[in-house]
């Protein structure tokens, strides 16, 4: 297998820099422009702190950019955004869910029922449909 000259793969970053922001920081379209596999992506990532770091500043303009769009839409009065914004950034007061904690201790008592069913009787509880087996996989009657 031949050597990859490091000016080449620093190209091939650079390329790939450039379709990843162009793509908005979506990874698929990029890797697709430049032909690489997601394995050599995750191996630059990994491996290239200045690459993983360039990388990270995209999906970070690409954040803002969202934000700025959702921000739009609340700015014109659009109640799912307004209610998405409030229920991601105000969850103590918007959210579904709260979760409540209660200090203390509950007194209970668990009873179990053990009920013992013959044969006969659960083939009268299921219906004929039903076959009771053995143990060694013989059918019962």
């Amino acid at each position: 297998m031949p050597k990859i000259h490091k000016n080449s793969i620093k190209k091939q970053k650079e390329n790939f820099l450039k379709s990843y922001i162009k793509a908005g920081g979506i990874l698929s379209p990029a890797l697709l422009e430049v032909r690489i596999t997601y394995n050599t992506y995750k191996k630059w990532f990994t491996e290239d702190e200045e690459f993983r770091n360039r990388c990270l500043d995209v999906e970070y303009v690409q954040g803002d950019i969202v934000e700025t769009a959702l921000m739009s839409q609340i700015e014109q009065g659009n109640i799912q955004a307004i209610l998405f914004y409030l229920r991601c950034r105000r969850k103590e007061k918007w959210n579904d869910k709260q979760t409540v904690m209660i200090e203390g201790s509950i007194d209970h008592t668990m009873k179990q029922l053990v009920v013992h069913v013959t044969d006969e009787e659960t083939k009268l509880l299921m219906g004929e449909t039903i076959k009771l087996l053995d143990k060694n996989g013989n059918e019962v009657e």
